[in-house]
């Protein structure tokens, strides 16, 4: 029996957005992508939004929606 390999990038569960769903990383592409869409923004706003808050997502989400 060979011991089972650990699952993909790919494979984990990554729907609330990574491993911390109260931070973003945008230099992460899975989460980079799952923000984008959560939020509805272009990665350039986003990533504005965390350099102006920082990575706390709520923090995002309510920069933005001043922002709106």
């Amino acid at each position: 029996m060979s011991d089972p390999k650990p699952p993909s990038r790919d494979a984990v569960d990554n729907s609330y957005g990574g491993n911390d769903p109260r931070h973003i990383d945008v230099d992460d592409p899975v989460e980079r992508a799952y923000w984008l869409k959560v939020l509805d923004v272009p990665e350039h706003v986003l990533r504005a939004a965390v350099v102006a808050v920082g990575p706390s997502a709520q923090k995002v989400k309510d920069y933005l929606k001043q922002r709106r």
